[in-house]
């Protein structure tokens, strides 16, 4: 999935916000159901969109890792917080945005994708700010399923050819560079896409890797490691680690 890189401007939120250790991630619903409640009491509130806020990794009691999570609208301003609410300002930011459709049981698959496969082939640096998922009149509560926008802070993506040739062209005059290494043709390799219906073989016992077992560790809101084995003699074939 290719993201949507936008640019947002700060806005305010009052919403309820809970902290959740690794294990209780489940409890997020309850929390939803507890905001909701409350919602239409808030004041000065800007329409009918909601947001979960995301703050994975933060320091939590004995020196463990915690999950503070808010579920809040936005507001004209944070003048009047009612009690047991927290209060806000989103900072103006860049984001890559993506969207999870289906039922909202399986974001955590699409929060895994975006970070273990989408966010690194896209080339972008995320800036380790304030995430955060947007409900709008496409998301059915009732059903508990519809297209959910994913915003994650990056750094703004930039022309790298461009930038390097306007680097060249200020820096001051000096020596050549130095020439590049030879080039042995000979060794060129060519990527092809391969034919339809190939299934590759276990580098080990060189049976067909129609199934790949995975074996996950972690949690996708914090992070995973994913090591891939043949299912038939078991062997090794990857290992992939990303956290957040």
């Amino acid at each position: 999935m290719q993201p949507t890189i936008v640019t947002l401007p700060a806005f305010h939120v009052v919403g309820l916000e809970g902290t959740f250790a690794p294990e209780a991630m489940s409890q997020i619903p309850e929390l939803w159901g507890r905001f909701v409640a409350q919602k239409a009491a808030i004041p000065n509130r800007k329409g009918d969109v909601t947001f979960g806020f995301s703050r994975p990794n933060v320091p939590g009691p004995n020196g463990t890792k915690v999950f503070v999570y808010t579920a809040a609208v936005e507001v004209e301003d944070l003048a009047r917080v009612p009690d047991g609410l927290v209060g806000f300002t989103v900072p103006e930011a860049t984001y890559a945005r993506f969207t999870h459709t289906g039922p909202i049981a399986g974001i955590g698959q699409t929060i895994d994708a975006m970070w273990g496969t989408w966010i690194p082939a896209s080339g972008l640096e995320p800036t380790h700010g304030l995430e955060f998922e947007r409900y709008d009149h496409r998301w059915d509560a009732s059903t508990g399923s519809g297209p959910v926008d994913l915003y994650v802070p990056v750094k703004a993506v930039r022309d790298e050819a461009t930038h390097a040739a306007g680097a060249r062209a200020a820096a001051p005059a000096g020596p050549p560079p130095p020439a590049p290494p030879p080039t042995f043709p000979d060794a060129r390799v060519t990527l092809e896409t391969a034919p339809e219906g190939v299934v590759p073989l276990c580098p080990h016992c060189r049976a067909s890797l129609d199934t790949i077992w995975s074996l996950v560790e972690g949690i996708g809101w914090f992070g995973q490691e994913r090591i891939l084995l043949c299912p038939h003699c078991r062997c090794f074939l990857a290992y992939n680690k990303w956290q957040r």
